[in-house]
């Protein structure tokens, strides 16, 4: 059974339930008697555990993900582990992730806007991928924006070290994943986030998705590994040759011919 109103995790009580929206979990608002805090209290469907090396990596990797600290990354208090599912106990964020930041408070960013949140994501993943920590599923829904307008990226629950990757399993958006990620059997490193980071860098300019949204699964996965992403003169009418370039190179199918690092990513930003 999923959490109710008033059930425990630990010393967790569940308190109301969150409206995000995810086909893997169901994210709570519970509040710790014994600390004093609130937390994000995720539940992942026992489904996402049908696949044994899913659920050994997972089980393997969590406690890392404990020790995972920078100020821009939403930090895992603890997992649980019950007979019914499985629970990430979660920072809680008050904000809105930023999908619903331009939806509801800004609409497409201008450079001078979305340059501070992008500093702040690739500061956090470059740290995430010195601790060789490779997100695979950056998207605008899964950064959140506070209310002081501090980036913080959610979701490292289901990360993976890089020597345990697998592209037999898919933890990914198709949207915003690399080519290599929908290609079975190719390999991944840090150089696929650094794809997904590009193409949430163009959501946020143009608030369009990277690919026409409705596009058939099969259709979108053959059109992230063969076709650019959309260009940004058919959809913002103030784009430059300078910025297109930048997010040409962040999102070139090839992951040799991306920027090597999300710190060569940021310096490129700071020069336009």
């Amino acid at each position: 059974m999923p959490p109710v109103i008033g059930q425990h995790i630990n010393s967790i009580e569940i308190l109301s339930k969150l409206p995000v929206v995810g086909g893997t979990a169901e994210v709570y608002r519970g509040y710790d008697h014994m600390m004093g805090y609130f937390y994000a209290v995720k539940r992942l469907h026992k489904e996402m555990f049908s696949n044994d090396l899913v659920k050994s990596l997972f089980i393997e990797e969590a406690n890392q993900y404990l020790y995972l600290e920078h100020p821009n990354i939403v930090q895992l208090r603890d997992f649980v582990m019950r007979d019914d599912a499985y629970y990430l106990v979660m920072e809680f964020v008050e904000g809105k992730n930023l999908e619903q930041y331009m939806n509801e408070v800004t609409g497409a960013l201008m450079p001078e806007q979305a340059m501070p949140f992008m500093y702040d994501m690739l500061d956090a993943m470059s740290y995430a991928h010195s601790q060789e920590v490779i997100h695979r599923d950056i998207k605008p829904s899964n950064i959140m924006i506070t209310q002081d307008a501090q980036v913080k990226i959610i979701d490292f629950g289901i990360a993976v070290k890089k020597e345990n990757l697998d592209t037999d399993i898919a933890m990914y958006t198709p949207m915003y994943a690399s080519p290599e990620q929908v290609t079975v059997g190719a390999p991944i490193d840090h150089r696929s986030d650094i794809y997904s980071l590009g193409a949430t860098f163009f959501t946020m300019l143009t608030t369009k998705t990277p690919y026409p949204s409705g596009t058939p699964p099969e259709e979108l996965k053959e059109m992230v590994q063969k076709k650019p992403i959309r260009r940004l003169k058919d959809c913002i009418p103030w784009a430059t040759s300078s910025l297109q370039a930048v997010l040409d190179k962040a999102t070139h199918k090839k992951p040799s011919q991306r920027y090597a690092s999300c710190a060569d990513f940021k310096e490129a930003l700071r020069t336009l």
